[in-house]
């Protein structure tokens, strides 16, 4: 099983679960895969809930917080060309411990918008972490539902600042990063 679970970080937990299909009977298969695809997805510390139309700075700061060592499931590194994407997003949003819902200029896109409905549902349930994110180019007063306009957000307007990725690091741990750094 240790070589399964790089695997599914690197080819997705769809594409793992379509790779051991083939070499497991059907009811040895099912379980195996829910187990493989729970391990992987307990590794994943953050999920980016995001307008499409937001790619590239979701994709720069993804790349950021892989460099800060958090595991990112991140849906342009996760899903498989060709391949269903709901069963995949709805599993990882059953599993995630925290997910950052990203907003930027065009706001929030359709799927976004359903996303965030269920991980709000997941917060009641599960008391999983949410923490809005405003990147470059957002409005001033950003168009968040209801519910989550209570929630502590994070600032990125002003770019990828170390003080703001620590804040992100702090809200996806639990541990604050800077003390690490301090003299």
């Amino acid at each position: 099983m240790e070589l399964i679970e790089p695997q599914a970080r690197a080819i997705g937990l769809r594409g793992l679960m379509t790779a051991l299909s083939a070499q497991k009977p059907r009811t040895a298969r099912k379980a195996v895969l829910r187990g493989v695809v729970r391990r992987a997805a307990r590794k994943v510390d953050v999920f980016l809930c995001h307008n499409s139309k937001d790619k590239p700075a979701v994709t720069r700061l993804a790349e950021r917080l892989t460099r800060e060592g958090i595991v990112v499931w991140f849906d342009q590194w996760h899903l498989i060309p060709g391949k269903p994407w709901q069963e995949e997003l709805e599993t990882v949003i059953g599993l995630t411990r925290t997910a950052l819902v990203l907003v930027g200029r065009d706001g929030k896109g359709p799927w976004e918008d359903r996303e965030i409905r269920s991980l709000l549902s997941e917060f009641v349930r599960r008391g999983i972490s949410i923490i809005p994110v405003f990147l470059p180019g957002a409005a001033a007063t950003p168009d968040l539902p209801l519910f989550l306009r209570e929630f502590t957000w994070v600032d990125l307007r002003d770019g990828l600042r170390r003080e703001n990725i620590d804040r992100l690091t702090w809200g996806i741990t639990g541990r604050w990063p800077g003390a690490a750094r301090a003299p």
